[in-house]
């Protein structure tokens, strides 16, 4: 059951490929989180992402997974400018 703010998350990701498997460095419980340098300030990764909306590319790469192409690139757009954006740390 997703949440009120995982809901348009899913949509619009609802057609991407799953990301290949990787190896797993630290194993967790349900309910543990991990923070660190790229969690400390979620206001700013919102306003980070909602950046996306604006981009106008064919071609988005990332420092980690595959790029994004041609409609992959839509579906990036449309959820950074979904009215709420899912914070993944809760």
């Amino acid at each position: 059951m997703l949440t009120e703010a995982e809901a348009p998350l899913a949509r619009v990701s609802a057609g991407l490929p799953d990301a290949p498997p990787c190896r797993v460095d630290v194993e967790l419980d349900d309910g543990d989180r991990i923070g660190g340098t790229f969690h400390t300030d979620r206001a700013q990764a919102t306003r980070s992402f909602r950046r996306f909306a604006d981009l106008a590319a064919d071609t988005v790469c990332f420092g980690h997974d595959r790029p994004l192409r041609g409609p992959e690139t839509r579906m990036l757009r449309e959820a950074a400018s979904a009215e709420v954006v899912p914070d993944p740390m809760g």
